[in-house]
Parts: C-alpha cells; sequence; structure tokens
C-alpha cells in the first residue's frame, strides 16, 4: 500500500516541526504523510470537526492522546476522535506517519493547546 501512496501526487506544506506531504483531500478523507523532525513535535491539539487515523511508518515516536502518552513503533496504529488532544513527538531520528482524517478537513480547524513554536 506505501509503495501506491508513494506513486500519488503530493503536495508538502513545511512546518517549524517538520513538514506532512497531503496525499488526498475531499470532504470525506484527507490522507497525509506527516513528517516530524528528530527531536521536535508538532502543537498538543484538538480539531473539533475531523477524527485521525494515525499508522505509523517508521522510527519510534512519544504520543500523546488525550491524558495519556506511549511510544508508538512502526507498524502501530492510532485513532484520535474529534475533540481529543494530541501530539506526536521524534525521539532519535525522524519519524513518518500516515494520517487518515475522516469528518470536515481544513487546515484551519486546529486549537493548539501548547505549542514550541509560540503559534498557541
Amino acid at each position: 500500500m506505501f509503495s501506491l501512496i508513494m506513486r500519488i501526487k503530493s503536495a508538502i506544506d513545511k512546518r517549524p516541526w517538520g513538514m506532512f506531504e497531503n496525499l488526498i483531500q475531499n470532504n470525506k478523507c484527507t490522507v497525509k504523510i506527516l513528517t516530524v523532525y528528530t527531536g521536535k513535535r508538532f502543537s498538543l491539539q484538538y480539531h473539533k470537526h475531523r477524527d485521525e487515523n494515525w499508522v505509523f511508518l517508521d522510527n519510534p515516536a512519544r504520543v500523546t492522546i488525550g491524558n495519556k502518552i506511549k511510544i508508538m513503533r512502526r507498524g502501530d496504529e492510532a485513532f484520535i476522535p474529534r475533540n481529543t488532544k494530541h501530539r506526536i513527538e521524534a525521539l532519535s531520528k525522524r519519524v513518518r506517519v500516515l494520517e487518515i482524517s475522516t469528518g470536515r478537513f481544513n487546515e484551519n480547524d486546529i486549537t493548539r493547546v501548547e505549542d514550541d513554536f509560540g503559534r498557541v
């Protein structure tokens, strides 16, 4: 499946914590590959209008979902319901995560609770 996804034309959106590749975006589903750089993490955040499913593609990451923090490894999956705080942090190597969002997708549907880059 991953090789098929990599053949889809993508748009890259750079962020201070890394980047994401937007593979599919429409009203039903949005598919991305998130890349979080070594030692970086994205905002502790939640979304009001979408759920997310994550599949970890390579290196271990520290993940916050709600009030739980755990280490996710290659092949691990997580479901993040809307209105649930979440974050991914790369540890000793960059991390790539396949993200499949369902619901109404809009990059502005991010409520940041904490942010290392002053975007709260």
